[in-house]
């Protein structure tokens, strides 16, 4: 059995088939994401980038004890555990 991927005959990669989502739309609204950052005060920064932290350390992060557990086997839960909470 074959495989062959084909992209849409258009001005441009569409992600999801048929939504009409190009990829310059998302460079656009990604660029949009970025400036908005950049115009936040200081005070602002520090409380996304604690919200950050929560989501990819708390939920995104599943796999972190896992990846640090196969890098350091000879270590025990405790300092798995540890490494894991400072490297995120």
């Amino acid at each position: 059995m074959e495989m062959s991927i084909s992209l849409p005959a258009g001005r441009g990669f569409s992600p999801v088939s048929g939504s009409g989502i190009s990829f310059r739309h998302l460079a656009n609204l990604g660029m949009f994401v970025v400036r908005l950052i950049s115009l936040m005060p200081f005070f602002l920064l520090y409380r996304l980038s604690k919200l950050i932290y929560i989501v990819v350390y708390f939920l995104i992060g599943f796999s972190k004890v896992i990846v640090i557990r196969q890098a350091f086997p000879d270590q025990d839960e405790q300092q798995v555990r540890l490494l894991a909470k400072v490297f995120y």
